[in-house]
């Protein structure tokens, strides 16, 4: 339904006192910006300090695959995107782990004891997000692979099909003849005598 001109009016001026967040706690939340990138039309959302490795890591891969047509743009930041996400995903994991050797266990050992020992007995409290970490990046890697191996697929086509025009418009180029233009006004091609080789005994050739 749409609305009348003074409502639509209303919510104008009622923006206008619209400040942004006051509290920390709300500038906290907002921190995370929106990337807009490529022709994908994704949004990504990350934290201010991630947005400079990820455009880093997008160059990358831009740089090996070099992308021509949105087909393998799309293609490139796909690959970019699950790369990104499966980098999260191991980070995720080993900081659980890392976590999970931080509990303090009582008793006198070893820092490199206590931490294994931690780990131990923390991972059945973990298991179900490690696990779910585990089946994600697995998805991920065969998305990886699969994307990859349409991005050469396309790639190929692509190089074959350019190659196939330079060979039709270089077939195409007329074939230049050498020519001499006769009294008459005519242009003839320049006559060719072929030469034949002298026998090396001239009693020969007289026989």
């Amino acid at each position: 339904m749409s609305i009348s001109e003074a409502q639509r009016n209303a919510n104008r001026e009622n923006a206008k006192h619209s400040t942004g967040p006051q509290s920390e706690t709300s500038k906290q939340k907002v921190r995370m910006n929106a990337l807009k990138h490529g022709y994908s039309g994704h949004i990504v959302m990350m934290a201010d300090h991630e947005r400079e490795p990820f455009l880093r890591h997008l160059e990358k891969f831009r740089a090996e695959y070099n992308p021509k047509g949105i087909t393998e743009e799309v293609l490139v930041q796909s690959l970019c995107d699950i790369s990104w996400s499966m980098q999260q995903m191991r980070a995720q994991s080993a900081n659980i782990m890392a976590l999970m050797g931080s509990e303090p266990i009582p008793g006198e050992r070893s820092a490199e004891t206590d931490y294994a020992l931690a780990q131990a007995m923390s991972v059945g409290d973990n298991l179900k997000n490690l696990n779910t970490l585990g089946i994600y990046e697995n998805r991920k890697v065969r998305l990886f692979n699969a994307t990859r191996r349409e991005l050469v697929l396309v790639q190929a086509e692509r190089r074959a099909k350019e190659k196939a025009e330079r060979e039709a418009a270089k077939a195409a180029q007329p074939v230049e003849h050498n020519a001499t233009a006769a009294p008459n006004g005519f242009v003839c091609s320049e006559p060719k005598t072929a030469v034949l080789p002298l026998p090396d005994d001239p009693q020969k050739m007289a026989a």
